[in-house]
């Protein structure tokens, strides 16, 4: 049997002071943190809009972001 596992929203994941935290806002992660374990965004529906597609261009920025912001 195959199995498909769908995201259905982002999900960030960090190690923080020894924690394991998830979030599924990039907003909500923190300024600092130890290491960045995941950073996933959700498929958008297609077809994909001119916006959808702007928004998909940001995704590379954000993971950078995080990473520099590992300590």
């Amino acid at each position: 049997m195959d199995v498909e596992i769908v995201l259905v929203s982002d999900r960030f994941v960090v190690l923080n002071e020894g924690q394991y935290q998830t979030y599924s806002d990039y907003d909500n992660v923190p300024e600092t943190f130890d290491k960045l374990i995941a950073c996933q965004f959700a498929p958008l529906p297609e077809p994909h809009s001119e916006e959808d597609h702007a928004m998909m261009a940001t995704w590379n920025d954000k993971l950078q972001a995080l990473k520099a912001r590992q300590s």
